[in-house]
């Protein structure tokens, strides 16, 4: 009699627990498709906090996906109904990548290989939010990224950095580009468009200036005596116009315009050397002047000694 009791009361549970089940899974009506419509389900846990709750304290995979496919065998979709129903996945592919996809757009927004090269179709960027225009191109503020541009169709690599950059090596800053765009090499405040705190080694330098001195040899232009030019050289102790040693102490030397102070200054050494040259040539022609008629008057005194001697020997 007990028996029989148990047996209906197992029956009953036994029941109940198909028809507990049969409503949690359920088949999708004309599909092969079977859904969940309980709660939580839980996998080495009986306390699940989400829809899918794994836990897995051995040191090995919670989820293996395998596939056997070009594409989505092995893959994962998420999607958010939020966000218009947009769908992004992660797949790997035969060759080992890991491919991180715009599901909807059927483009890989990055790629990582099996050597562990990353590649991005997009810019790397710091606040997704805080962008500029740049040749009709949105770029971010913080940002680093590849594209085509005015240079060249082929990809160009844009770095931007809104507050300034800074290049370390050994745990010390080399070089840096403010806010400004001045580049200090060596420094970390640099004052101009390149300022370097060391040795410049260079097999040319080119500058690009106006007023080049060439209007010295003007025959309008004012060429100071040489009584001028000594006592500006006794009075400050430098040549007219070139800056002196304490000025170049404190603010530095301009080398284009002191090239072309230098050039100014051998251009009127010139000029003096041509005028001292025609002076000497024209004593020079005033000495043979000189001798020709010394010469003269030297055969005049000749003959007429010539004359007196032979009058005396009469």
């Amino acid at each position: 009699m007990k028996i029989s009791r148990f047996l209906i009361v197992l029956n009953c549970f036994l029941v109940f627990n198909q028809s507990l089940h049969a409503q949690q899974w359920a088949p999708v009506p004309n599909t092969p498709n079977i859904y969940f419509s309980g709660g939580n389900a839980g996998i080495g846990t009986l306390t699940p906090t989400g829809p899918l709750h794994i836990v897995n304290n051995n040191n090995t995979r919670s989820i293996t996906l395998e596939g056997n496919s070009t594409g989505w065998g092995s893959g994962i979709v998420f999607k958010n109904t939020a966000t218009q129903g947009k769908s992004y996945g992660i797949y790997a592919s035969p060759l080992g990548s890991w491919h991180f996809s715009d599901n909807d757009a059927g483009v890989d927004r990055m790629i990582i290989n099996n050597i562990g090269n990353i590649g991005i179709t997009g810019n790397i960027t710091y606040n997704l939010n805080d962008n500029f225009t740049y040749e009709g191109r949105s770029f971010g503020h913080y940002a680093f990224g590849w594209g085509a541009d005015s240079w060249n169709p082929s990809p160009t690599a844009w770095l931007s950095a809104y507050g300034g950059m800074k290049f370390f090596t050994a745990g010390q800053v080399k070089m840096s580009i403010d806010i400004n765009g001045n580049v200090g090499i060596g420094t970390t405040t640099p004052q101009a468009r390149l300022a370097v705190n060391g040795d410049i080694f260079a097999r040319k330098i080119k500058v690009t200036m106006s007023g080049w001195p060439d209007y010295v040899f003007n025959a309008s232009y004012r060429l100071r005596p040489l009584s001028e030019v000594e006592q500006c050289i006794k009075q400050y102790g430098h040549l007219p116009e070139v800056v002196s040693a304490e000025e170049v102490e404190k603010n530095g030397l301009d080398v284009g315009d002191n090239q072309a102070t230098l050039l100014k200054k051998i251009e009127e050494l010139t000029l003096y050397a041509i005028q001292q040259n025609n002076k000497i040539e024209e004593q020079n022609q005033k000495q043979a002047a000189w001798e020709q008629q010394m010469k003269l008057m030297q055969n005049e005194i000749n003959q007429l000694k010539g004359l007196l001697e032979s009058k005396a020997n009469k």
